[in-house]
């Protein structure tokens, strides 16, 4: 189906997009598969969003039975079904991955996080959009993409639907391999509030690790209304051993029915908040060993690197 009538080119009119490239990534990011996405390398704000199609020099590709692609030790040529008609792709002068415009998403925000993606949200014209995929054997696949415009089907499997068109910057695509790491599994007191640090809620500290802590609290909280995905709170972890309290700024990350996932940002020195560094990070974990019941375990975590 065609997408639109004249149209900007993302390659040069002469040379073409690296069809050879473009077929490498696209196993990391299907139709129709779920993926998370960081707005202008915010990597404190996740999102999730989906892979509707595919744009090919303006022509939407819903399914894996709308195109293939043939390969040789020279060259990479898409084939798309065009009326009906399959025809070979010789010069790829536009491709971009399709997302919804509007998926409810932002409103899980709360309002620092909002105001951050400005009046327009997150998909205004030449904004970044770090699209995550899923695990693969090689890692979590990411890469970053560019929003060329957004624009209103109209036509096809989703028409008068919004949609954003993203240009890829294949060569920013890389895996966050796992490695081996060690975290604490305890069970000890911790206080979360929100904004202002109020509305407190009594927890238990069960993980922790250099970037995160899990957390377990009862469902009954009145105050649970304000645990929103990507919401800031203040962390207060009770080091009684140590008497003293370590307070941190944390972002949720997860959220289950008494279980939350909280990444770690900043931590209170002298009143201020600062960024959380190792040596700060190796100090708590240092405390917490010396709690009754604190044991390490092994655990996966992730670090980038290039495929």
């Amino acid at each position: 189906m065609q997408l639109f009538g004249k149209q900007k080119p993302n390659s040069d009119e002469h040379l073409g997009l690296d069809a050879k490239k473009i077929a490498a990534c696209l196993p990391y990011y299907k139709i129709g598969e779920k993926v998370r996405y960081n707005p202008e390398f915010k990597r404190d704000i996740v999102l999730n969003s989906i892979i509707m199609a595919y744009a090919i020099n303006g022509h939407m590709l819903y399914s894996k039975n709308d195109f293939r692609i043939e390969e040789t030790n020279e060259n990479t040529f898409f084939y798309i079904q065009i009326d009906g008609k399959e025809e070979r792709i010789n010069k790829i002068t536009s491709f971009y991955f399709v997302i919804p415009e509007q998926s409810g998403e932002e409103s899980k925000l709360d309002v620092i996080r909002r105001s951050e993606l400005g009046p327009d949200g997150p998909f205004r014209p030449r904004n970044s959009i770090t699209l995550i995929g899923n695990m693969m054997e090689k890692g979590v696949p990411r890469m970053d993409t560019s929003v060329y415009r957004a624009i209103l089907l109209k036509g096809g499997y989703y028409s008068n639907y919004r949609v954003v068109l993203l240009d890829l910057e294949i060569n920013t695509l890389e895996f966050l391999e796992r490695r081996t790491h060690y975290r604490l599994q305890i069970d000890i007191p911790v206080t979360i509030a929100f904004k202002n640090k109020t509305h407190p809620i009594a927890c238990r500290l069960v993980d922790f690790s250099e970037e995160s802590i899990q957390i377990s609290f009862p469902n009954s909280d009145p105050n649970l209304e304000h645990m929103v995905l990507n919401r800031q709170l203040y962390i207060d972890i009770d080091l009684e051993q140590d008497n003293r309290h370590a307070n941190m700024i944390g972002t949720i990350y997860r959220k289950g029915t008494d279980t939350a996932v909280i990444m770690l940002n900043k931590i209170e020195k002298n009143d201020v908040y600062t960024a959380l560094t190792l040596l700060d990070v190796l100090d708590i974990k240092t405390a917490l060993l010396q709690q009754l019941g604190a044991k390490a375990d092994m655990s996966d975590l992730e670090k980038p690197n290039k495929d």
